[in-house]
């Protein structure tokens, strides 16, 4: 098939769509498509098995203006182009199959604010009404052929929120590389890793990573770090969001000494070696990335209903789930069980064994069963 792909940034290295759509295109590119990606920036490797186009839009430009150039822009260069599948990644339409790895922005906007007054400040920003127009249009079933989500959570939001017909709305969730996260990471890298940042070798190990601190609940595991039963736990921050209050909140709390902020990492992979488990309070989620990883390499997730991943975690026994992302005393309890060498042992073990069934093959597999489907209608239609 030739399909086209939207994007907006196409950077593997900075995050998790990107990462999905890098692992997808290498999975294709295998079967013998033609694959194009059109983004307005971009990471172009060697031998990716794809062709990148840019799609001219200003940097400086704000968000919104960013928004309505790319799409304008790329429709343009999408004419004429002869495409069996179009597929988006981003706010775009028409399109035949919109992947929804961002979620539906409506149910953001009543998770991320603490107050009315909150969802009332983000209802006046030109930006939110860019964003909710774009998403009436995308699910609009004449502008959008099929949808793909990648969680029943996310499936389930949208069938609530609007009139998309559910018979083509697919839920196939990721899949992981499971030769680049497994449990061998930790023999490689936890004892230097652990000597670097000065921890000590028997402490308790936990590892927060998003470039969104604020929407995956960094508050809430440095709350439950700190709290008395968890005082052998060290927590690792990794990701490039700002931290600063995080910092003071972790001095306020008297946990500091036990926080490393690692900033953006290039390669997260040693520091899932040095973890014994993640922990990830997100407020909204469609599917995080992170915690498929995370147990590919042999660590229990604690985690949120609110988070599509939490669908794959079985309660006591690979990880755990906790309702409310905002109450730390709740994750506290399941980062204390996990500082007993006998309870993580065991549930490293079942984490890294349900990670098995979700493979990059796998994803791809069923993405492609979408394409077909949308291909054939397209073709039923010109016909």
């Amino acid at each position: 098939m030739k399909i086209a792909f939207l994007i907006s940034d196409y950077a593997p290295s900075r995050g998790g769509q990107e990462r999905y759509l890098s692992r997808l295109l290498g999975a294709l590119a295998a079967g013998g498509h033609d694959l194009h990606v059109f983004a307005a920036r971009g990471e172009m490797a060697e031998g990716g098995g794809f062709v990148f186009h840019r799609v001219p839009v200003p940097a400086a430009a704000g968000p919104s203006l960013k928004t309505v150039l790319f799409i304008r822009r790329a429709r343009r260069m999408l004419a004429g182009g002869g495409w069996d599948v179009v597929s988006g990644l981003t706010r775009f339409y028409p399109l035949d199959v919109y992947r929804m790895g961002g979620g539906i922005h409506r149910v953001w906007l009543r998770e991320k604010a603490d107050t009315a007054a909150g969802r009332l400040v983000a209802y006046t920003r030109p930006f939110t009404w860019l964003a909710l127009h774009l998403e009436r249009r995308i699910f609009d079933p004449r502008l959008c052929g099929r949808v793909i989500a990648n969680s029943r959570l996310c499936r389930d939001q949208l069938l609530a929120r609007y009139p998309y017909p559910p018979g083509r709305v697919s839920v196939v969730y990721n899949g992981v590389d499971h030769g680049m996260f497994h449990p061998r990471l930790r023999a490689l890298h936890r004892a230097r890793v652990l000597a670097e940042l000065g921890i000590p070798a028997g402490a308790s190990v936990a590892l927060f990573a998003s470039h969104n601190p604020v929407r995956k609940g960094l508050e809430t595991a440095l709350r439950a770090a700190a709290v008395p039963a968890n005082r052998r736990t060290h927590l690792l921050v990794a990701g490039r969001g700002r931290t600063d209050r995080f910092a003071s909140l972790a001095r306020g709390l008297g946990a500091a000494a036990r926080i490393r902020f690692l900033g953006h990492l290039a390669d997260i992979r040693p520091y899932y070696g040095a973890a014994d488990y993640l922990v990830l309070p997100t407020r909204y989620d469609p599917f995080a990335n992170v915690c498929l990883e995370a147990m590919a390499c042999g660590l229990p997730v604690v985690t949120t209903a609110m988070n599509g991943a939490s669908e794959i975690v079985g309660e006591g026994l690979d990880g755990f789930v906790v309702a409310d992302p905002r109450n730390a005393a709740a994750f506290a309890g399941p980062m204390a069980a996990l500082a007993r060498e006998e309870t993580r042992a065991r549930m490293a073990e079942a984490a890294r064994r349900k990670s098995l069934a979700y493979t990059v093959e796998a994803n791809a597999e069923a993405t492609l069963a979408v394409y077909r489907l949308a291909m054939e209608e397209r073709r039923g239609i010109a016909r």
